[in-house]
């Protein structure tokens, strides 16, 4: 068993409107939570060329945005983001968890440019 206290997370700010907590795992999954208020990331898709992400909202609401549906979350909803899927997240005090298998690394993730919805 391994246990991770909010004291022992990984602070990121990745731009303006999300702030991430990362709070570790193993090399098959991991989890974090996300703040969002606002669109992230502002321009363009992100998009995670290895992991599935499953979300889950902890509070508030918001959508995610990927380049073929539009999907509204809520509090307790939750759903599946599959490799190579670019999206975007727009939140109103959206508070989610995202775990990801396998764990997520910097050099998986990627910011697509361009024209978004």
């Amino acid at each position: 068993m391994k246990a991770t206290s909010k004291s022992h997370t990984t602070r990121h700010q990745n731009g303006p409107t999300c702030l991430v907590l990362e709070y570790g795992g193993n090399r098959d999954i991991d989890g974090a939570v996300a703040e969002i208020n606002g669109r992230y990331p502002q321009d363009g898709w992100a998009k995670n060329t290895v992991s599935t992400e499953q979300v889950f909202v902890i509070s508030g609401s918001g959508s995610i945005v990927t380049k073929n549906v539009t999907k509204t979350l809520g509090q307790e909803d939750t759903l599946l983001i599959e490799p190579n899927e670019p999206y975007f997240i727009e939140g109103d005090n959206l508070r989610i968890f995202i775990s990801c298998s396998p764990a997520w690394s910097p050099d998986q993730y990627e910011i697509e440019n361009g024209t978004s919805k």
